[in-house]
Protein backbone atom coordinates (compact mmCIF):
# COMPACT_ATOMS: atom_id res chain seq x y z
CA UNK A 1 0.00 0.00 0.00
CA UNK A 2 2.93 2.33 0.64
CA UNK A 3 4.13 2.00 -2.95
CA UNK A 4 0.70 2.92 -4.30
CA UNK A 5 0.41 5.96 -2.06
CA UNK A 6 3.97 6.98 -2.97
CA UNK A 7 3.12 7.09 -6.68
CA UNK A 8 -0.48 8.27 -6.32
CA UNK A 9 0.05 11.53 -8.23
CA UNK A 10 1.74 9.77 -11.14
CA UNK A 11 -0.97 7.09 -11.32
CA UNK A 12 -3.78 9.66 -11.30
CA UNK A 13 -2.01 11.72 -13.97
CA UNK A 14 -1.46 8.70 -16.21
CA UNK A 15 -5.08 7.53 -15.90
CA UNK A 16 -6.36 11.07 -16.57
CA UNK A 17 -4.21 11.45 -19.68
CA UNK A 18 -5.22 8.03 -20.99
CA UNK A 19 -8.92 8.81 -20.50
CA UNK A 20 -8.61 12.19 -22.19
CA UNK A 21 -6.78 10.66 -25.15
CA UNK A 22 -9.22 7.77 -25.47
CA UNK A 23 -12.45 9.73 -25.03
CA UNK A 24 -11.49 13.18 -26.33
CA UNK A 25 -8.40 13.45 -28.50
CA UNK A 26 -8.67 10.31 -30.62
CA UNK A 27 -12.34 10.84 -31.58
CA UNK A 28 -11.60 14.51 -32.38
CA UNK A 29 -8.70 13.60 -34.64
CA UNK A 30 -10.64 10.89 -36.47
CA UNK A 31 -13.75 13.04 -37.09
CA UNK A 32 -14.59 14.43 -40.53
CA UNK A 33 -14.80 18.01 -39.23
CA UNK A 34 -11.68 20.16 -39.79
CA UNK A 35 -12.34 22.48 -36.85
CA UNK A 36 -12.76 19.51 -34.54
CA UNK A 37 -9.48 18.06 -35.90
CA UNK A 38 -7.68 21.30 -35.06
CA UNK A 39 -9.11 21.34 -31.54
CA UNK A 40 -8.07 17.71 -31.09
CA UNK A 41 -4.55 18.47 -32.30
CA UNK A 42 -4.20 21.41 -29.93
CA UNK A 43 -5.52 19.24 -27.11
CA UNK A 44 -2.99 16.54 -27.97
CA UNK A 45 -0.15 19.07 -27.83
CA UNK A 46 -1.36 20.35 -24.46
CA UNK A 47 -1.52 16.80 -23.11
CA UNK A 48 2.00 16.07 -24.37
CA UNK A 49 3.26 19.21 -22.65
CA UNK A 50 1.45 18.26 -19.43
CA UNK A 51 2.85 14.72 -19.53
CA UNK A 52 6.36 16.07 -20.10
CA UNK A 53 6.13 18.44 -17.15
CA UNK A 54 4.82 15.69 -14.88
CA UNK A 55 7.63 13.39 -15.99
CA UNK A 56 10.19 16.13 -15.29
CA UNK A 57 8.76 16.67 -11.78
CA UNK A 58 8.84 12.92 -11.14
CA UNK A 59 12.46 12.61 -12.26
CA UNK A 60 13.59 15.58 -10.17
CA UNK A 61 11.87 14.31 -7.01
CA UNK A 62 13.14 10.78 -7.63
CA UNK A 63 16.73 12.03 -8.00
CA UNK A 64 16.44 14.01 -4.79
CA UNK A 65 15.10 11.02 -2.87
CA UNK A 66 17.65 8.57 -4.25
CA UNK A 67 20.65 10.85 -3.82
CA UNK A 68 23.13 10.38 -1.03
CA UNK A 69 21.84 13.34 0.95
CA UNK A 70 20.95 12.88 4.56
CA UNK A 71 17.29 12.56 5.44
CA UNK A 72 17.00 16.09 6.82
CA UNK A 73 18.60 17.69 3.76
CA UNK A 74 16.41 15.70 1.39
CA UNK A 75 13.24 16.71 3.24
CA UNK A 76 14.37 20.35 3.26
CA UNK A 77 14.92 20.35 -0.53
CA UNK A 78 11.55 18.73 -1.19
CA UNK A 79 9.80 21.19 1.13
CA UNK A 80 11.59 24.10 -0.60
CA UNK A 81 10.32 22.88 -3.98
CA UNK A 82 6.77 22.54 -2.63
CA UNK A 83 6.95 26.01 -1.03
CA UNK A 84 8.13 27.49 -4.34
CA UNK A 85 5.18 25.87 -6.16
CA UNK A 86 2.78 27.19 -3.50
CA UNK A 87 4.27 30.70 -3.77
CA UNK A 88 3.89 30.75 -7.55
CA UNK A 89 0.28 29.60 -7.26
CA UNK A 90 -0.49 32.31 -4.68
CA UNK A 91 1.26 34.93 -6.81
CA UNK A 92 -0.75 34.00 -9.91
CA UNK A 93 -3.98 34.01 -7.87
CA UNK A 94 -3.26 37.48 -6.50
CA UNK A 95 -2.61 38.79 -10.02
CA UNK A 96 -5.92 37.46 -11.28
CA UNK A 97 -7.76 39.04 -8.32
CA UNK A 98 -6.21 42.45 -8.94
CA UNK A 99 -7.09 42.25 -12.62
CA UNK A 100 -10.71 41.50 -11.78
CA UNK A 101 -11.03 44.52 -9.49
CA UNK A 102 -9.85 46.99 -12.19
Amino acid sequence: MKKISKYKKQIVTLVTILLLVTCGIFPALSAANTLLNLVGGIGALVLLLWAGLELKDYVILNEIQSSELTNGQSEKIVSDIENKELYTRQKSNSKSKTQKTK
